[in-house]
C-alpha cells in the first residue's frame, strides 16, 4: 500500500474533522491537537458519517445515534456501536495531507 494526498493539512483545524473520497473508502480524517488520524467515515451502527462529529479526547461521535469512536485504534468507546471501524495510517508531507490505504 502506498500513501495517497488528500487534502491539504489547512482543511482540517485542530478540533476538527472532514471527510475525503479515497480511491472507493470515504475516510473521516481528525486533528486532535495538531495529529492527524484516519479512520472510516462509516459508524459501525447504523452506517452514518462520522465527519462532522463531535471530538472529545481521542474519541469521535457519530451524530446518528451518539456511538463514539477512538480515532488511534478505531474501537468504539460509547454504545450503541459495538463494532470497530478501520484506521488508517496518516502523514505530512510538507502542507499536504497522505492516507495509506
Amino acid at each position: 500500500m502506498a500513501f495517497q494526498k488528500i487534502g491539504k493539512i489547512t482543511e482540517v483545524a485542530s478540533g476538527t474533522s472532514k471527510s475525503y473520497d479515497v480511491g472507493d473508502r470515504v475516510v473521516c480524517v481528525v486533528n486532535i491537537n495538531g495529529k492527524f488520524h484516519a479512520i472510516d467515515d462509516l459508524c459501525s451502527h447504523a452506517e452514518c458519517n462520522m465527519a462532522g462529529g463531535s471530538i472529545e479526547g481521542n474519541s469521535i461521535e457519530c451524530e446518528c445515534h451518539g456511538s463514539m469512536f477512538d480515532v488511534t485504534t478505531g474501537q468504539p468507546t460509547n454504545p450503541p456501536a459495538v463494532a470497530p471501524v478501520d484506521v488508517f495510517k496518516v502523514q505530512v508531507n510538507g502542507d499536504d495531507l497522505e492516507v495509506e490505504i
